[in-house]
């Protein structure tokens, strides 16, 4: 699946966990227009405006929906 990014923002991503299971998380810029494939995409059931992401490098971020729209599935 393939997600483009709507607007210009920084989303923040979980690049893995560290020697005590803490989430290692790194900010990313993302540019209008970008493009990326996602491994998986669930929402959340807490909140309906935003979205797990899991990219295709295995990094995992949570998006809100206005900020990407699918496009390839």
């Amino acid at each position: 699946m393939k997600i483009k990014f709507l607007k210009d923002c920084y989303i923040e991503v979980c690049v893995g966990f560290d020697e005590d299971e803490e989430p290692m998380m790194e900010e990313e810029k993302i540019v209008k227009g970008e493009t990326f494939e996602v491994e998986t995409l669930e929402g959340l059931e807490l909140d309906e405006e935003w979205m797990q992401v899991e990219f295709g490098n295995g990094s995992v971020g949570f998006i809100n929906k206005e900020l990407f729209e699918i496009i390839e599935e």
